[in-house]
């Protein structure tokens, strides 16, 4: 049976990230560490008095099993399980496994998971070592119960616990998440670190921290499309109120670069996920965010497998302004990780800014969505020369610009900017700018602006409308940009 997700087999975490390139190589860093919150409820559940007795009447355990799972409880000192493990540690690992399938009672499965996860905390290796032991013997994966667990158990300190043990046996590369097993996971991991509950948000994170960390997970993480998502819903909260979890979303998101081909597509794929983060370092002054930020920036421009993908990303952030944002956070006190990297990033960025030509500037600046009047919006000249080239690419530049046109958007200066860009599209194309705009619903939009608040908006839909109805270009030869 292939567990794997088509990729190699690693029998450790190590060996996994050694085999990526040498370029996207991740450093041996710590998980990152939080409050515990709901899983402080271990102390309650370590005390439970469960009457197996019960469970073997009632034909959940047998002779052998109801002998040994009797004799650890009486187990009382670390020392004392440990050499009970060292004798019984196969047994006592399938009697968890088959007492995890069967049980449905939340206190049984509550004090199952602590014992677990505090077998886990005495040795990890040698508790995911028998659990792996056992997944060989049985027709399921060890992580399979857990996983079962996550998707038809409502408890939070029992899903969340089950979460902590699938994630330290999924990625150490013995018994990999199989493909749908991974989606699965995914699909119930979203919810948790975009709920309002913190607790199980940053647990969530923390868990996503580690399972990255395993290489093979991270480019169906990036694929999946709704974790990328899922990051970008936590860098959108207040700055001065989510520091945690945005630090884990962080470190999350440069875990993933560490994949050149996620690092590669990154910048470009209308996630907003390297938006948010110029945001993030823009907007926090917490050293940990922006140190890690920088490093997720400098994955960007370094790990890209080819010269295109890496200029290509160069040329986003320079079109986010980050060469500005960098000049400032420079300004302050960075730890030596830190200032190296935001040194790499700028020379890197100031040297594709000056190979940029103002029609890149300007593709760039669309691109990223932050629209601002800038001097090429107001040239003449470049209009008359570059507005043929928003047709260019299956019309990539002239979509994004009428997307922008989001009546919802909060940002009056990117809706007024992009107004007039496409009011100045029509009057200069030479291949049929207004059957162009109107046949990608550009004009509907336009006109949805012209009751906006900002009377900018307004101005500038009503002139873009007025150079889509007209073809007589002389009847708004008056007419200047940002005229009243």
């Amino acid at each position: 049976q292939n567990r794997g997700i088509e990729m190699p087999q690693y029998k450790s975490l190590g060996e996994a990230n050694a085999a990526t390139d040498a370029v996207g190589e991740m450093p041996d860093t710590p998980v990152p560490s939080i409050a515990s919150g709901v899983m402080d409820f271990a102390a309650d559940a370590r005390t439970f008095q469960i009457d197996w007795a019960v469970y073997k009447q009632s034909h959940f355990l047998n002779d052998a099993e109801y002998e040994i799972i009797s004799r650890f409880v009486q187990q009382r000192s670390e020392e004392a399980k440990a050499a009970f493990i060292g004798e019984n540690g196969i047994g006592l690992f399938n009697v968890f496994i088959s007492l995890l399938s069967k049980v449905s009672k939340v206190g049984t499965l509550q004090y199952l998971l602590t014992v677990i996860s505090d077998l886990f905390e005495m040795n990890n290796v040698a508790g995911r070592a028998l659990f792996h032991e056992c997944g060989k013997t049985m027709k399921e994966p060890s992580w399979h119960y857990f996983l079962k667990i996550l998707t038809c158990k409502e408890d939070d300190y029992v899903v969340h616990q089950a979460n902590n043990i699938l994630v330290q046996l999924a990625s150490d590369g013995i018994e990999p998440l199989d493909q749908r097993s991974l989606i699965v996971y995914f699909m119930w991991l979203c919810p948790q670190i975009k709920s309002s509950e913190r607790d199980a948000s940053l647990l969530a994170l923390k868990s996503l921290t580690r399972l990255l960390r395993y290489a093979p997970y991270r480019r169906p993480f990036y694929e999946q499309g709704e974790t990328i998502n899922a990051l970008s819903y936590v860098l959108t909260l207040k700055y001065d109120v989510h520091i945690q979890a945005q630090y884990l979303a962080a470190n999350c998101a440069w875990i993933a670069t560490f994949d050149p081909p996620v690092a590669g597509r990154l910048g470009f794929d209308g996630s907003n996920l390297t938006k948010l983060m110029v945001e993030l370092l823009e907007g926090t002054r917490k050293p940990k965010v922006v140190r890690m930020s920088l490093a997720y920036f400098c994955n960007l421009v370094t790990v890209p497998e080819t010269d295109a993908e890496k200029h290509r990303n160069c040329t986003a952030l320079v079109g986010l302004n980050m060469l500005n944002i960098l000049r400032t956070v420079m300004a302050s006190t960075l730890d030596q990780e830190a200032q190296s990297d935001a040194e790499t990033l700028k020379s890197t960025l100031e040297r594709t800014y000056e190979d940029m030509s103002s029609f890149d500037e300007y593709a760039n600046e669309v691109t990223s969505g932050r629209l601002r009047w800038s001097p090429v919006h107001n040239s003449e000249k470049f209009w008359r020369e570059n507005a043929d080239r928003l047709n260019d690419q299956g019309f990539q530049l002239l979509k994004i610009l009428i997307q922008l046109l989001d009546p919802s958007s909060q940002d009056a200066e990117v809706l007024a900017v992009a107004a007039h860009d496409l009011g100045q599209y029509v009057k200069n194309c030479t291949t049929r700018g207004k059957s162009n705009i109107e046949r990608l619903r550009g004009k509907e939009r336009i006109m949805a602006l012209l009751g906006h608040e900002n009377k900018e908006v307004q101005y500038q839909a009503l002139i873009a409308i007025q150079k889509i109805m007209t073809q007589n270009w002389s009847a708004l030869s008056g007419l200047t940009v940002g005229g009243k």
